[in-house]
């Protein structure tokens, strides 16, 4: 080979050298290799770039390399750092995720180097990048793996054909307690109880042969010793043979699970138990032991709490013990709990207290002296808003509670106390319900209640006693037969719309009585609703208002009497309100003040028509009733617009307030005009008439005197010849005669007393001689004197008791009795001629 002699040898080595450059990057496919100038814009760019990330050498050149970069790298500034730490150190790795052209990501792994020329000035960079995203997600794929089974929850443990241990994960440590030390290269059997031994091997040697999963239940041995419940999936591990060299154990605690489903059964039992418990003392013993056998208890006990009086009152206690000590009876809360202790209950928060001597929520002091108390749980129950109930288990021995153990107490709490108040509820119901028959028993109306659907299904005792139906006869729609058949329609017609639209029903009905008859009442049926405004049931009442009936008829009756009454006799009625000043009255009133029917009147309107020389009096009269709390009554005249004065009488009441305050006044108002007009004339005639009287009483007077002259001479002349009589012949007259002579002398002296009587009688004008102290017994014997001989003849009897004094006319009740007792004597019957007087006190 000739050298050409006009070429320079180093130009052309130099040449060379970058043909051969060119040559490798063209060749690497499998490498990303491409420059970037020191603003980083891509200056050369390889097949193996065009392959790797989707952009041919034309789209690139020129642009900036950090197009490949990701959106999060962009923004944290990754190509500048890269470069920077390319150009300081001579290098930067570059193992991250990027970009390719269509979008998808690449794990390209490389790095950057910077080109600097022969005087060490940075002229650009080159990258060279591999695309390993296979070989990451398969590094990615068994580390995720290799977290998983170290973070799984459940125990995973491999063990070879000898079923010695040969991988142990931190669950399986969390598990049995054993460490990966610990259990790594020990046999299985340090887990399995010597029951289940042949089991495990049996589960072994049938997944070696199968290559099949296996899945059982069993039970395994903690380090602690404590055994737990587990489900066992095992799978056989094989090499790259294909040849099983293992088993791989996928353990699940299921101990949980088994409490939990031993519980649900233990909850069924114990609903189907409750359901024939009618009383809450029967409720809480049968929950309360099976509750203890159940979770093994040494105390258990209910209690009801009252924080407004700081009691606790424990109403059952279960203890496996006797000898303890009892807590039955009221306590105060603060001797039982803290401070904390009450508002933790109070607030409705669980306790559980497995070390009680370490608890701020009870009063240790007193904990420390009962019996069986070890670990506590406490659980509240509110009602209201309100701590009103507390279930407390707990076992002697100290020991932490399982979360299935309090979440089953918790349920059983729940239950319990809604069976309590479902059973104190239905108790109060039967109360209510006695205490409502009774009542709706006690009361004189009728009362019922209806379903629904509006059918009747209870009745009280009255309805029955007036109906005379039986139950039967009455039960669904049996009472519409004692409707009236007249009223039955509309009432019926009402009924349905209430039951529609689930409003309260009224009617006005009769209803047919056991004796046939019918009699007015007013029913109302109220419907009993739900929260959300269901019908659930219909209360009825039927008032007997007969009587009112009549009475409502007895007053329209009146009424229509009394406005007949005012229409006949021209009464005119008012009422005037004292707050409003407002004025109601009858037209008959407005006539009498000369006002139309239709005119508006006023108090202030009706003074103006009244003649102003009778207003004062007026209001002197109604300021005077109202100072006396008295009937208004006065008497004035008004003048009507065409001039016509009328007598009006005005007679009104005043109606008061509760406080005494007079509120209104009403009255009625009579024209008297003809009457005033009559009383006039009658007193002038009253008046001539007494002028004559007094003439006549004058003639009468002179008569009388002169007439008790002329009969007091006579009578004289008898006394006066009888007293000489029985001066002078006494001694020779017979007794008898003397006797006749006696009686001549009372009768004149009687006589005398009489015209003396007649006398003053006479004298109208002097009252004092009419009446005097009289002693009627006096008057009596008198009058027996004179009727002596008629008694005689009738061989009569006269019975007198004693009679008082009174004052009267001496002349008058003379004349009074001897009346009397003539007519008796004369018209008596010949077998019954007897008289009595006896005084009346009147």
């Amino acid at each position: 080979m000739e050298l050409d002699p006009s070429v320079d040898p180093v130009d052309k080595l130099k040449r060379k050298s970058e043909e051969y450059l060119r040559l490798m990057l063209e060749s690497a496919r499998d490498y990303a290799i491409f420059t970037l100038d020191k603003h980083r814009r891509v200056a050369s760019w390889n097949e193996g770039a065009e392959v790797m990330m989707g952009y041919l050498e034309q789209e690139m050149i020129g642009q900036s390399g950090d197009i490949i970069f990701t959106p999060g790298d962009l923004d944290n500034n990754a190509p500048v750092s890269e470069a920077q730490i390319a150009d300081k150190e001579g290098r930067a790795i570059n193992d991250r995720w990027h970009i390719r052209k269509d979008g998808s990501r690449f794990w390209g792994s490389g790095s950057l180097s910077p080109l600097r020329d022969a005087e060490g000035r940075l002229l650009g960079f080159v990258k060279i990048m591999r695309d390993l995203t296979e070989r990451r997600r398969l590094e990615e794929t068994k580390f995720f793996l290799a977290s998983i089974v170290e973070t799984l929850g459940d125990s995973i443990v491999t063990i070879d054909l000898d079923r010695i241990i040969t991988s142990w994960n931190k669950a399986a440590e969390n598990l049995y307690g054993y460490s990966a030390s610990e259990a790594i290269g020990k046999n299985l059997t340090m887990l399995t109880l010597d029951q289940d031994l042949m089991l495990i091997v049996d589960k072994i040697d049938k997944i070696e042969q199968s290559r099949q999963v296996g899945v059982f239940e069993t039970v395994r041995v903690k380090k602690d010793g404590r055994r737990i419940n587990l489900e066992i999936v095992m799978s056989p591990v094989l090499n790259a043979s294909g040849e099983v060299i293992g088993i791989s154990t996928i353990a699940r605690d299921i101990t949980d699970r088994k409490c939990r489903e031993a519980n649900l059964a233990f909850l069924a039992e114990i609903n189907v138990e409750f359901a024939p418990l009618l009383t809450v003392d029967q409720l809480m013993r049968r929950a309360g032991e099976r509750l203890a056998n159940y979770l093994k208890l040494s105390r258990c006990s209910f209690a009801s709490v009252n924080e407004d009086v700081n009691s606790i009152e424990v109403v059952y206690e279960w203890r496996r013990d006797e000898h303890w000590p009892a807590l039955l009876g009221v306590h105060a809360i603060s001797e039982i709990l803290t401070e904390a202790g009450r508002q933790h209950f109070s607030q409705g928060k669980i306790a559980v207290i497995n070390v009680p001597e370490n608890s701020p929520l009870i009063n240790t002091a007193i904990f420390g002296k009962r019996s069986g108390f070890g670990s506590i749980v406490g659980m509240p129950q509110h009602q209201d808003g309100r701590w009103s109930f507390l279930l407390t288990v707990a076992r002697s021995e100290i020991r932490e509670w399982r979360e299935d153990e309090v979440d089953l107490v918790r349920e059983v709490t729940s239950r319990v106390f809604s069976r309590i108040e479902r059973a104190r509820a239905e108790n109060r119901l039967r109360q209510s319900e006695e205490r409502l028959r009774t009542l709706t028993n006690a009361i004189p109306q009728l009362v019922w209640t209806n379903d629904g659907k509006g059918r009747a299904n209870y009745f009280n005792k009255r309805w029955f006693e007036y109906t005379g139906l039986t139950y039967e006869q009455s039960e669904g729609l049996g009472w519409q037969k004692i409707v009236e058949p007249t009223d039955a329609a509309s009432s019926t017609e009402k009924w349905k719309k209430a039951l529609a639209e689930g409003k309260i029903f009224e009617a006005e009905y009769r209803l047919r009585n056991a004796r046939g008859e019918h009699r007015w009442f007013i029913g109302r049926n109220v419907p009993l609703k739900d929260d959300a405004g269901n019908v659930l049931g219909w209360f009825g009442t039927a008032t007997d208002i007969q009587t009112l009936k009549e009475a409502e008829e007895a007053a329209k009756n009146a009424a229509d009497h009394l406005q007949l009454a005012l229409v006949a006799g021209k009464l005119g009625t008012y009422e005037y309100e004292f707050k409003t000043g407002k004025y109601s009255c009858t037209a008959q009133h407005k006539a009498h003040f000369g006002y139309t029917e239709n005119e508006p009147v006023s108090l202030e309107s009706l003074k103006e028509r009244i003649v102003p020389d009778d207003r004062a009096y007026m209001d002197a009269s109604f300021d005077r009733a109202l100072d006396r709390d008295s009937v208004y009554s006065t008497e004035y005249r008004t003048q009507k617009p065409n001039g016509d004065i009328r007598w009006i009488r005005s007679v009104g009441r005043f109606v008061y307030n509760e406080n005494g305050e007079p509120q209104k006044m009403v009255g009625i108002t009579l024209d008297i005009t003809e009457e005033k007009m009559f009383t006039e004339k009658l007193s002038k005639l009253v008046k001539e008439k007494t002028v004559e009287l007094q003439r006549s009483n004058e003639d009468l007077q002179q008569f009388a005197h002169v007439a008790s002259h002329d009969l007091k001479e006579p009578v004289r002349k008898i006394k006066t010849f009888n007293n000489r009589i029985i001066e002078d012949f006494s001694y020779i007259l017979p007794e008898k005669a003397q006797t006749y002579l006696n009686r001549i002398s009372v009768a004149t002296d009687r006589m005398f007393s009489m015209i003396e009587g007649v006398l003053n009688y006479s004298k109208l004008g002097n009252s004092k001689q009419l009446f005097e102290p009289l002693d009627l017994n006096k008057i009596l014997q008198n009058i027996e004197l004179d009727l002596e001989l008629l008694i005689s003849k009738k061989n009569a009897s006269i019975v007198v008791t004693e009679l008082p004094t009174i004052t009267a006319s001496e002349i008058l009740m003379y004349q009074l009795f001897y009346n009397l007792i003539l007519n008796s004597l004369k018209f008596s019957k010949a077998e019954e001629p007897h008289a009595s007087i006896l005084p009346v006190v009147i």
